[in-house]
């Protein structure tokens, strides 16, 4: 069993992107699973231009020198880790630039060859948290591509950075023990897709993620009073209820107001 783990953090060691992927590898390492980690930023990957060479076929990008032998390396391993830090609301351009070069031998979802890897989707989330879930959608758009069998996503920001840890590692045992749910047809790749948590979350269920992940965070560290994070409590049960009343820009104003000002309290605090 070998996990790899890819790093999209052109930071690479000094990142919050390696400290998560790193926690994955160690955990599939616990279970006697052969790791490697690799920085996508050795790897000199450039824009796709659409040049039309036939790269699903020839697995290689004719741009990129070096490339078949990685895409290789990727299609030897039994389980793939990709982490993204968030840049604007979306996956970086390195870890874009993978994404549009990668080909694999069972080829993309419209192929009928298996692909039994498993694999798992990090989103990392810097300053505001926000745009963890979008960028987490890319990321499986493109497991969904090529057929992996996913884990559920892991969106990180500052706010669950040590909680999304330990989830981390918990994810890197069940890669290394090869306990993955396995699927083949693609009917059920896709429906399987589109179930799993997150990857239907809006804007408005990101802030409210956010607000709760934050108000968590303080009560687990003993940091602001019970009355105030109280009050932070009713108002998200507000925009709740605003949003069974399909008053949902009032619901939304809501959700965005209490994640400002438990962020502000969180800043304070940290």
């Amino acid at each position: 069993m070998k996990i790899l783990g890819l790093v999209g953090s052109p930071r690479k060691e000094k990142g919050r992107t390696y400290e998560v992927v790193s926690r994955v590898l160690e955990g599939a390492a616990e279970k006697q699973a052969e790791v490697e980690l690799i920085f996508l930023a050795d790897k000199n990957l450039e824009p796709c231009i659409h040049c039309d060479f036939d790269c699903f076929s020839e697995l290689q990008c004719k741009q990129n020198k070096g490339s078949k032998v990685f895409f290789e390396q990727i299609g030897e391993a039994d389980g793939l880790v990709l982490g993204a830090p968030v840049y604007i609301w979306q996956s970086n351009s390195l870890t874009i630039s993978f994404i549009e070069k990668m080909r694999l031998r069972c080829g993309p979802w419209d192929r009928d060859i298996d692909n039994h890897r498993s694999a798992l989707g990090i989103a990392v989330a810097g300053g505001t948290g926000t745009g963890v879930f979008p960028a987490l959608k890319s990321l499986y758009a493109f497991f969904n591509l090529w057929k992996f069998n996913p884990l559920k996503p892991l969106p990180v920001t500052r706010f669950n950075f040590n909680s999304a840890l330990r989830t981390a590692e918990e994810n890197g045992k069940k890669m290394g023990n090869n306990k993955i749910k396995n699927i083949s047809r693609t009917a059920e790749i896709m429906a399987y897709y589109d179930e799993l948590k997150f990857l239907n979350y809006t804007g408005m269920d990101e802030f409210r993620w956010l607000a709760e992940k934050i108000i968590e965070n303080l009560e687990s560290n003993n940091q602001g009073s019970p009355k105030r994070l109280k009050k932070y409590k009713d108002q998200i049960n507000l925009g709740n209820s605003l949003l069974e009343k399909d008053s949902r820009i009032e619901a939304v104003q809501e959700f965005m107001s209490v994640y400002k000002k438990s962020r502000k309290l969180w800043e304070e605090k940290n």
